[in-house]
């Protein structure tokens, strides 16, 4: 809740301040020289009107009619300048408008009439909601459906009905107090320059919300509260911040906002993670393979920790889940997509088949010993890797699971082709992978899982193996003969037959969070493998994964 010390800054007078130069004006009205009778205007109106000058009191003086008081305070908030200048939104307005652009201030309750925190918010590309007129309340945007909403509870200096004196800060109109019972019920409150010395109405629904679902606090200006603040603050045990000013308040808090929201993104972002647990096996094909492709791309998602007892056993019905996820996977389409334009080659030679890849769907069941079980599913895309592309999900319950007490979801990807995969089209068939691993398959195991065995680290592995299988070998192979890299520049040695990289993640990725791990990883993976300037690659890869190119900070 903002009151009017927070536009005191930027040159437009506080209620006190107002009421003083009212009183000068009442004085002069009455031919009175206050400089000359040795009087301060406060004193002389006790002495003339037999109690101390009052906001309302004062304005009904000279004002006496709503157009009327509209008309004299105008000039007070009005910008001062001829071409405007003068008074605009000052550190601590930019401050909250920054505060509700990150989602951080979603209603603000001003007794303002001015209009600097509308500007504020307009400056900083925020569309509010402003509400400043009691007839506007029953068309007003729902406060959950609007960004920000700003509720003028006094109204604005440009429209006649500004409440201003006693009776009319006394009482609010039913629907004004309806929608200020519900904020006070459903948002936090920070009280910025308000005293509460004479909003009697709002103070009194302040103490008499009856909830108090979200902490209140109110910034103490240079240690001083008025009594009516203090009867105000006991009444909604609100916390006391000592402050300066409002603009080094607000302004410090948009800092500690901002380290809170860095600090929270690093404990929930994917965090690489160089310690690899479920590497692919270099001396023999997966079950379902008869062979090791000239490419396998394997990527794993690793799930929470969960007792095995606290498992469900894999039925009938999960096993038709899993298929249909694996049907309508994105990496399903990736690969089927590539029959228009990829030759196949023969895995054990590297030799032209002749045709192009033959992909073909649905997922189907792998028939080999031991691949499925209570604990284990295992379905394959496309034929056995002899040639052309091939696709593996292996679905692992703690049991027989090489992780032990930790469910495993791993994509692998077989291809031999007669040319080299591009670049981009790997990063696509990464993040692919990685949403089916963390996301698609996950999703379908609901049933089976406990809600903690969520995904916390990703693998993604590139093998091209000098071995078909058990003592058998081919012609040299590595992975840069495999995957076109030539975007990425000059390498100072070999990558060999492996390349690695792993993230540490809190749950599903998102399609963002994907892309991000699949450009920051083959990046890492990239520079870690000897190549020297990978700048320019990587820009090219973040465009193709719809990813900005210039960041500050990545994954």
């Amino acid at each position: 809740m903002v009151g009017s010390g927070m536009s005191s800054a930027a040159g437009i007078l506080t209620g006190w301040q107002v009421v003083l130069d009212l009183v000068n004006r009442v004085a002069r009205a009455q031919d009175v020289d206050l400089e000359a009778v040795g009087l301060m205007p406060d004193a002389w109106w006790t002495q003339t009107y037999g109690e101390p000058p009052a906001y309302g009191s004062v304005l009904k003086e000279l004002a006496p009619t709503p157009a009327a008081r509209q008309a004299l305070l105008r000039p007070y908030f009005e910008p001062s300048g001829p071409g405007g200048e003068g008074r605009v939104p000052t550190a601590g307005h930019e401050a909250l408008a920054q505060l509700a652009a990150a989602g951080g201030v979603r209603v603000i309750l001003t007794t303002n009439f001015d209009r600097l925190i509308e500007r504020a918010l307009d400056g900083a590309g925020v569309s509010a909601a402003v509400v400043s007129a009691t007839s506007g309340i029953p068309g007003m945007t729902p406060l959950q459906h609007s960004p920000v909403t700003v509720i003028k509870l006094h109204g604005d200096y440009t429209e006649i009905g500004m409440r201003n004196t006693p009776d009319e800060l006394g009482q609010y109109p039913r629907q004004l107090r309806q929608l200020l019972r519900r904020v006070l019920d459903e948002y936090g409150l920070i009280v910025v320059g308000w005293s509460a010395d004479w909003d009697s109405a709002l103070a009194r629904e302040l103490v008499a919300s009856p909830t108090r679902r979200y902490p209140t606090y109110w910034a103490v200006h240079n240690g001083y509260v008025s009594e009516a603040g203090r009867r105000v603050i006991a009444g909604r045990q609100a916390a006391e911040i000592p402050i300066t000013n409002a603009d080094e308040f607000l302004s410090d808090l948009v800092t500690r906002v901002d380290r809170l929201r860095i600090s929270a993104r690093r404990h929930t972002s994917p965090r690489r993670d160089r310690h690899y647990v479920m590497p692919p096996a270099s001396n023999a094909p997966p079950s379902g393979w008869k062979i090791l492709p000239l490419l396998q791309i394997r990527t794993t998602a690793i799930l929470g920790h969960v007792d095995a007892d606290d498992l469900q056993l894999i039925r009938p019905d999960d096993r038709r889940r899993i298929v249909s996820a694996l049907d309508e996977a994105g990496i399903s389409g990736l690969l089927w997509g590539f029959a228009a334009w990829a030759d196949a080659a023969d895995a054990a030679t590297g030799n032209a088949v002749g045709k192009k890849v033959d992909v073909r769907g649905p997922w189907t069941p792998v028939m080999d010993n031991y691949s499925q079980s209570t604990d284990r599913a295992l379905y394959r895309f496309g034929e056995d890797a002899s040639d052309g592309i091939s696709a593996l999900c292996n679905v692992q319950l703690p049991g027989s699971s090489r992780m032990g007490s930790s469910p495993t979801v791993t994509l692998d990807v077989a291809f031999s082709l007669t040319t080299s995969l591009p670049s981009n089209v790997l990063a696509n068939v990464i993040r692919e992978g990685l949403l089916m691993v963390t996301t698609t398959v996950p999703d379908a195991l609901g049933e089976l899982l406990p809600p903690e065995s969520q995904p916390e680290r990703v693998e993604v592995h590139l093998m091209a193996s000098n071995a078909l299988g058990a003592a058998n070998f081919r012609a040299n192979n590595a992975v840069e003969d495999r995957i076109d890299f030539t975007q990425f520049g000059l390498a100072s040695r070999s990558v060999g037959e492996l390349m690695s990289f792993g993230y540490r993640v809190s749950g599903p990725l998102t399609s963002v969070q994907a892309a991000e791990v699949t450009a920051g990883g083959l990046e890492y993976a990239l520079l870690a493998n000897g190549y020297l300037d990978t700048t320019s690659g990587v820009a090219g890869l973040r465009r193709n994964l719809g990813l900005p190119v210039d960041v500050t900070q990545r994954p």
